[in-house]
């Protein structure tokens, strides 16, 4: 049950919170009847580092460990899971690191941005082809 991206790379969207248009947020194009395409030229490579390092900086006081593009996409996204599910409705961490409150979807999106990561510059592959579901 759920939505999914299918193609080149496999995601499930997080549920109630993920838009089908994600993938558009790290430079992912397609038009209403195509799948979306993306490339290592038009992938948007330090947006995704500049989430991760914010997320990382509010999150370093926790015990589920930081977030590293390089690592396992799965492993990743269930350390941002712990993340989100530990500072969803806490005020004291914004307090302390001065830092935004992060939205669910923020978090959904830089797993997906991993995983695009992961299959173009880790796997080596030239560009990707995938859909998403709506």
């Amino acid at each position: 049950m759920g939505r999914y991206i299918t193609g080149d790379i496999e995601h499930k969207f997080w549920v109630g919170i993920q838009s089908s248009g994600a993938a558009t947020e790290y430079g992912a194009v397609a038009a209403d009847w195509t799948p979306y395409v993306i490339d290592k030229e038009s992938f948007d490579l330090d947006y995704l580092k500049e989430q991760v390092e914010e997320i990382n900086r509010t999150a370093q006081h926790l015990e589920h460990g930081l977030i590293d593009i390089n690592g396992d996409p799965k492993e990743m996204e269930d350390r941002l899971m712990d993340i989100r599910e530990t500072m969803d409705g806490e005020d004291w961490w914004k307090i302390i690191s001065g830092e935004k409150q992060w939205k669910n979807v923020e978090y959904a999106n830089v797993a997906l941005g991993i995983k695009l990561y992961h299959a173009l510059f880790i796997e080596g592959k030239d560009y990707l082809e995938f859909t998403a579901e709506n």
